[in-house]
């Protein structure tokens, strides 16, 4: 039974020999399906395919090899697909089993998966024991803990030395405080048990309220390739429930400070609506959180005024250019309320693996700021790009010198 809470939603069948497959028998409450899935059930593989960690997470395989699991569905399939995001589960017809005994937000679990690949696991999946971290979306080393009865979410790095991505939703948090925009997760950094650097944040669903991601939204209502995918989102959340306007500024809002931060990563499972999970009633936009693949965390050596006027993302567009497009209010950041450049440059100066590249990152985000403003002065993109390519036009001086020269001739 695909159940939300204690309400039976659908009959089932899980197939395929990896569990892979879902197909629903049922239909027996079709207000209650995923959203993905109430103008076509088909779109129920979707959700079900995008529910289990993914097979690239760092510790899983061995994690499975160890417990005899055959795949991620089927780990996900031993855990009930239980989610800390929202109610969804499934429930043998065998089984009588209520969900307060078995919420992550109610009850205990175990998660133990290990924040490498090369550690000890095999105390992880016990009997009847759920764990969180089969629902867990992203390829970073993450689970889910409980301190005093909350729940929180704590998240290591790529691999290496580098502590970068963990100080980028610390620097996330800090740009959204001076900005007063209250609806973001604060990240704090941690010192994780094998001596590392992560991050650990707060979780923003509980019992009664759930997020929905961006993607499910889509699913529902489908693409239009000939509008703006920005304006068929606040649509869409709009027949949700959701105020349109509060929509559009939020998303202005998270796309500008995004430009800012060079946020490379910001597909349709790291935004969406949070709704009240017994009435099913919009709330409004889920809060800004990870942003932790910004800032060059790649480790982009060359940053220049070239790489900076295009930089491909993933999200509601391919490039930051398609994006800043659709923005209706670049004004809705304030720029005298963002860090300065010498206070990022500290900031980044904490990893030491980071020290001779933390002056790049402060100039890269300085020359952003000064892009920002003049799209605030009513300039297109395209414009304030032929602008950089013809002030650099002729100049030969060292590149770091030259994204400094740009900047401020605008700040």
């Amino acid at each position: 039974m695909l159940k939300h809470k204690d309400d039976t939603v659908a009959v089932i069948d899980i197939t395929g020999s990896d569990a892979s497959g879902i197909r629903i028998n049922e239909i027996v409450n079709h207000q209650l399906l995923p959203l993905c899935a109430q103008h076509d059930i088909s779109n129920i593989e979707h959700w079900w395919k995008r529910r289990a960690v993914p097979a690239s997470r760092s510790g899983i395989r061995q994690l499975l090899r160890e417990n005899h699991i055959s795949s991620v569905h089927q780990f996900l399939l031993e855990n009930l697909a239980l989610s800390v995001t929202d109610c969804y589960w499934i429930c043998p017809q065998a089984c009588n089993i209520e969900w307060d005994s078995i919420s992550f937000h109610k009850n205990e679990f175990k998660d133990d998966l290990p924040f490498s690949s090369t550690g000890n696991s095999s105390d992880i999946f016990v009997g009847s024991s759920y764990n969180p971290s089969a629902s867990l979306g992203g390829d970073l080393d993450k689970r889910w803990i409980k301190k005093k009865g909350r729940m929180f979410l704590v998240k290591g790095n790529m691999p290496g030395n580098s502590f970068q991505q963990s100080l980028n939703e610390v620097f996330a948090s800090l740009l959204h405080r001076k900005q007063k925009f209250e609806n973001h997760v604060e990240y704090k950094l941690i010192k994780l048990k094998d001596g590392t650097i992560g991050c650990i944040s707060p979780c923003f669903t509980s019992d009664d309220v759930e997020f929905v991601p961006a993607w499910e939204i889509f699913d529902k209502y489908g693409y239009d390739k000939n509008s703006s995918y920005m304006e068929q989102y606040v649509l869409h959340c709009a027949e949700e429930g959701a105020d349109p306007s509060c929509i559009r500024n939020f998303l202005d809002y998270q796309a500008m400070t995004d430009f800012l931060m060079t946020n490379k990563d910001r597909h349709l499972a790291n935004f969406g609506l949070l709704r009240d999970s017994n009435t099913l009633q919009c709330i409004g936009p889920a809060p800004i959180f990870d942003t932790g693949n910004s800032m060059f965390y790649d480790g982009a050596v060359v940053v220049n005024y070239c790489t900076m006027l295009d930089v491909r993302i993933q999200s509601l567009y391919s490039t930051e250019r398609k994006t800043m497009e659709n923005v209706v209010d670049p004004g809705v950041v304030h720029l005298d309320k963002v860090p300065d450049t010498a206070s990022v440059r500290e900031f980044y100066e904490q990893d030491p693996t980071l020290f001779s590249f933390a002056s790049r990152i402060a100039d890269s985000f300085e020359f952003k700021c000064a892009m920002a403003k003049e799209l605030q002065d009513g300039k297109s993109f395209s414009q304030i790009a032929r602008e950089i390519i013809s002030f650099y036009s002729g100049r030969e001086k060292e590149e770091k010198e030259s994204l400094a020269l740009y900047s401020r001739s605008i700040l």
